[in-house]
């Protein structure tokens, strides 16, 4: 771990994202509930690989969350303009 990842918060949000996802608005859907058989994901990343596509997520229920992150950089961009 980076010093400076403790000092923002990174390593709370990898250590326990359910209670970091909560405490930061989150509506409670918390990836990782589901759990999908290796073969399923071998085969979307096998995909993924043949297609040269850089992302796989293998969980739906994941986009949201990916979303809202991506729009908080956005956020975070505008206004650092």
């Amino acid at each position: 771990m980076a010093p400076s990842s403790s000092r923002i918060g990174i390593a709370r949000e990898a250590v326990q994202p359910a209670a970091y996802l909560r405490a930061h608005g989150s509506s409670g859907a918390v990836i990782g509930c589901r759990y999908l058989p290796p073969e399923h994901v071998a085969d979307r990343v096998l995909r993924a690989i043949y297609a040269n596509r850089l992302y796989v997520i293998t969980h739906e229920e994941g986009l949201t969350p990916l979303k809202r992150r991506f729009e908080r950089m956005a956020q975070a961009i505008e206004e650092s303009k």
